[in-house]
């Protein structure tokens, strides 16, 4: 069986894709398997160490730059969140991370997961758009927005990067990257856990994890499983009854291999399938609405937690995935591959005016949105990381990446028809090189180089027969080429350690990021949208250990070309389109601390001031508000005004407390995020004000069954309403409301 340490190496190759994925995983294989028949054959094996505390100490052990390292050594800003922290703040999935990770919001639009770290994130509302922040899960990128928001029942732990990191992450990752790494399957023994909780809404909750050495220090399986669903929180207006259900189901398996001394190779596979109507239960914000002055109060809904509809709405998603991942020891370092496939088709229908009033030839803006989305992508990534030669340490890598889809349909009541087909192939290079020059001075440089290639088809059609109510669109229409085009970037990076003590070091970071560009499908324009650029300035300092830990940066980014999104076509065809904005200016400091201050008390505090707003920015195309209702797309000038999804402050603060008692161990935690107001577009017209949140669990392990938990649990016990999602365009402003006060009875058990 192979150990890490902190020294070791945990890297990822991705592959993402379609028609190829059975031959690019036996090729990739074969080749990776067949060098490492040259290599050495007593080097260890990491592909499958998770980051989070290491076996030894309390240090804090993460893979930011692609190996693992203390995390007081990355010149990086970095969140690091253990299963155990994610278990004691109860935090059940990707929406919830804002809540231990000051500068991150979640933010949500309909289907589409819209994470923003530091000011920056996206409004490219398509199945092909990507967001300024990469999601990595088990090391293969996530790229659908519409598969963001996910549920982590067998994670072992999540990093949360902040700041650009487009040298070793590459494209996609201006504003940061979110890691997540699942259990990995243990070779030695059988081990697992579970847990079933119920809560109010009928919320019921079942997950659960198991590993099994099938051959012992060379074979593993392991398979994990969710399944939750939730009573809806809002109500028609128009019917008095309760929205739709959600719920959840996932299957993950994995199979570990050690062929010989010196390789690891895992096999994944996952199947993942959320109904969420809560999704698209929108109420129209402070009643604008261009259809108001024809609607009862019934059909009109304008207050938090309702909606409006006579139709039933429902949002699915589904996600299929398989990756092989490999780490094999050649030379003086190690070889990793992955090959992945990712797939994600979504279906919904949802009221597309916001009301429930009947479709006739006067309210032809009165239709529904009948939607068909789907993307695929397949990715390879080869990546060599080197020892220590020398004084110099080095990482080296090649990307590939294909993704295709788009929308199979968009159906406005057989009115008017999109069928959009995008495609992208990206191909990168990348390297950095890091030099000890002195005992207490690292410097590392990288650089890396990408090519962007992509290509826009899109249809629109309407049915032969009356404007309302015609003939049936079709579920499949031939696509013409819109435009394409292709970009180059080169992101480099440069960063600097210095290590004052044993337990103090400080840094300086210096870098470049771009999101890649796109196309407006949708709307049949042939004019490309720009990559989005960023130059970025980060310093700050480490300190500490173990039961203490202290950490600051201050940071400064150039941030130009911004994509932003307006919509046109009001008020009967609506239609998303992205343009470049000019240019932006964020600056701001962040501080975390966590500390042992008493014996079973633990609390993590941390602290986010920022500053995001647009500098170069005067003929923005504004959705805004006409007498009557509604909105009409409108020049203006938003100079001076904060991005998007930009709070000035966040911070929260953790604690928990175990203690030994006659009857069993107890354990209390709570937890408490604040956040100062913030905007969901560009003008600044709608806000969501400040507020805080408090959740809370107490939890009881018998004497006589110590890995057997029983417990309740509180989330938003304040029961604080907020916006959590906003959609702004020709017919109204829309909007959800945030989960209420939930609580529960929990029971879990881990062997």
């Amino acid at each position: 069986m192979f150990k890490s340490n902190a020294t070791s190496i945990k890297l990822k190759t991705m592959v993402q894709g379609e028609g190829c994925m059975i031959k690019g995983i036996g090729l990739v294989s074969l080749a990776a398997l067949s060098v490492g028949l040259c290599g050495t054959a007593n080097a260890q094996s990491v592909a499958n160490a998770s980051p989070g505390l290491s076996e030894n100490s309390n240090e804090i052990v993460v893979t930011a730059q692609r190996r693992e390292e203390r995390s007081r050594d990355v010149p990086i800003s970095v969140t690091s969140l253990s299963a155990a922290t994610l278990q004691q703040t109860n935090i059940t999935s990707t929406i919830d991370l804002q809540k231990v990770t000051p500068g991150l919001v979640m933010a949500r639009q309909n289907v589409f997961t819209q994470p923003a770290i530091r000011g920056i994130s996206t409004d490219n509302l398509a199945p092909m758009g990507e967001n300024p922040v990469a999601i990595y899960v088990d090391g293969v990128y996530q790229p659908s927005m519409q598969a963001l928001t996910f549920d982590l029942p067998d994670v072992e732990n999540v990093q949360v990067l902040k700041g650009p990191q487009g040298t070793l992450f590459g494209r996609n990752a201006t504003g940061g990257a979110i890691l997540i790494t699942t259990k990995a399957p243990d070779l030695n023994e059988v081990t697992g856990r579970g847990k079933l909780a119920y809560g109010n809404f009928n919320e019921i909750l079942a997950a659960g994890v198991v590993s099994v050495p099938i051959v012992q220090d060379r074979m593993a399986l392991s398979l994990s499983g969710y399944y939750t669903r939730m009573d809806s929180f809002n109500r028609n207006s128009l019917t008095g009854e309760k929205g739709g259900r959600n719920s959840t189901k996932m299957v993950r398996g994995k199979l570990r291999l050690i062929p010989w001394e010196g390789a690891d190779f895992t096999l994944s596979g996952l199947y993942a399938k959320r109904n969420y109507p809560g999704g698209i239960e929108n109420f129209s914000l402070g009643g604008n609405n261009a259809y108001a002055a024809f609607a009862t109060p019934g059909q009109l809904a304008t207050e938090p937690h309702t909606f409006s509809s006579n139709l039933e709405q429902s949002l699915k998603t589904t996600n299929y995935s398989v990756s092989l991942h490999g780490d094999i020891e050649v030379g003086p370092g190690t070889l990793s591959t992955t090959t992945a496939w990712l797939s994600t088709p979504v279906k919904y229908l949802a009221e597309g005016d916001y009301t429930s009033l009947p479709a006739n030839s006067f309210f032809l803006a009165n239709q529904f949105y009948l939607n068909d989305a789907s993307s695929k992508s397949f990715s390879q990534e080869l990546l060599y990381n080197t020892d220590q030669i020398g004084i110099f340490t080095v990482t080296a890598g090649l990307n590939y990446y294909k993704a295709d889809g788009g929308w199979d349909s968009i159906n406005f009541s057989n009115l008017l028809g999109i069928y959009t087909h995008d495609s992208v192939r990206a191909y990168a290079g990348f390297g950095q090189v890091t030099a000890q020059v002195s005992p207490a001075l690292k410097i590392s440089g990288g650089l890396r180089y990408s090519i962007e290639k992509q290509i826009g088809r899109a249809a629109r059609t309407a049915p032969n027969g009356p404007a309302v109510g015609g003939s049936p669109l079709p579920t499949e229409y031939p696509v013409n080429e819109v435009g394409r085009k292709t970009w180059h970037a080169l992101t480099p990076r440069i960063t600097a350690v210095y290590e004052v003590s044993t337990e103090a070091n400080i840094y300086a970071s210096w870098g470049k990021g771009f999101k890649t560009g796109s196309f407006n499908s949708s709307s049949l324009l042939n004019k490309p949208v720009n990559p989005e650029k960023i130059e970025a300035y980060e310093a700050g300092a480490k300190l500490g250990s173990g039961p203490v830990s202290f950490n600051i940066a201050g940071f400064y980014y150039d941030y130009s070309d911004l994509q932003v999104a307006t919509t046109v076509g009001y008020p009967n065809n609506p239609v998303s389109v992205l343009e470049n904005a000019a240019k932006a200016e964020i600056y701001g400091a962040e501080i975390e601390l966590r500390g042992r201050v008493a014996r079973g008390l633990t609390v993590t505090g941390a602290l986010s001031w920022l500053s995001a707003k647009y500098t170069q920015y005067r003929d923005a195309t504004i959705q805004t508000p006409v007498a009557g209702g509604g909105n009409a797309a409108l020049p203006t000038n938003v100079d001076g005004n904060w991005l998007p999804r930009a709070p000035e402050i966040t911070g929260s603060v953790r604690v928990n407390y175990e203690t030994e008692t006659s009857i069993g161990t107890i354990s209390v935690s709570g937890d408490v995020y604040y956040t100062s107001e913030y905007f969901f577009e560009p003008s600044n017209r709608i806000k969501q004000s400040s507020y805080a949140l408090v959740g809370g669990q107490l939890n009881w392990s018998p004497s006589s069954m110590p890995d057997l938990k029983l417990g309740v649990y509180g989330r938003n016990l304040t029961d604080k309403g907020y916006l959590a999602s906003v959609q702004i365009v020709g017919q109204a402003d829309s909007a959800q409301y945030n989960q209420p006060r939930t609580y529960g009875v929990q029971l879990q058990y881990s062997f």
